[in-house]
């Protein structure tokens, strides 16, 4: 337990392991209980107090970035803490851009500032996803960009995950994406290809209900 700060006596575990073995008890089982709560309480207290401190680092750590990568040239800061660059622009200078409802389509990479990649779709086939069913800093970002464009997005924590620790993506980190922009779809447009598929599915296996039923 000393990475909570918290030392054992190793005379001490060893007694108690031999007095555990020939059946000695310098313990009643009131001292006992009340020893392993007190325990476990500094253990816990301990724990809390190391990840509280590991939060303040990786917040002031993503904040010192954040400060000086808003200096960089083609850097641009929206007002609610997201930034952003365009490695390229869209072809069609009247490209359309998403809406807070629309179904995008992408190839993205992300990391973390130290560059390790948690997740990317690069080299693989686009994926497609609603923008109001994502972290904050996506959905203000994509919707920043034109159809056919390429924009690097770096988003600070509480536009991300926040205090949680996601998968490879530790608490309050700052999230590094690229993104292409590849389709956009309205999401009416979209609900509508969802219900005519599942309505093709639904008649599919309903045919081979009927086929099943008239081979019998």
């Amino acid at each position: 337990q000393e990475e909570f700060g918290l030392k054992l006596d190793p005379a001490k575990v060893i007694d108690g392991f031999t007095d555990g073995m020939t059946g000695k008890d310098k313990l009643q089982n009131v001292d006992k209980q009340k020893l392993l709560m007190d325990f476990d309480a500094k253990v816990k207290a301990k724990a809390e107090e190391a990840e509280q401190k590991k939060a303040a680092e990786e917040i002031a750590k993503g904040n010192k970035f954040l400060e000086e990568n808003a200096k960089k040239e083609g850097v641009q800061t929206t007002e609610s803490g997201l930034q952003y660059k365009v490695i390229e622009p869209a072809k069609d200078a009247n490209a359309p851009k998403p809406d807070k409802d629309s179904v995008v389509t992408v190839f993205y990479k992300g990391t973390l500032l130290d560059g390790k990649v948690f997740d990317q779709n690069i080299g693989q086939d686009p994926v497609s996803f609603p923008l109001n069913a994502v972290i904050p800093g996506w959905s203000e970002g994509v919707s920043l960009m034109q159809k056919g464009s390429k924009y690097r997005f770096w988003i600070p924590s509480k536009l991300g995950y926040g205090d949680r620790p996601v998968g490879q993506i530790p608490a309050n980190s700052v999230l590094v994406f690229d993104v292409e922009l590849v389709n956009i779809k309205s999401g009416t447009e979209a609900k509508a290809e969802q219900e005519k598929a599942a309505a093709e599915q639904k008649k599919q296996e309903e045919e081979q209900k009927a086929a099943a039923e008239k081979a019998k």
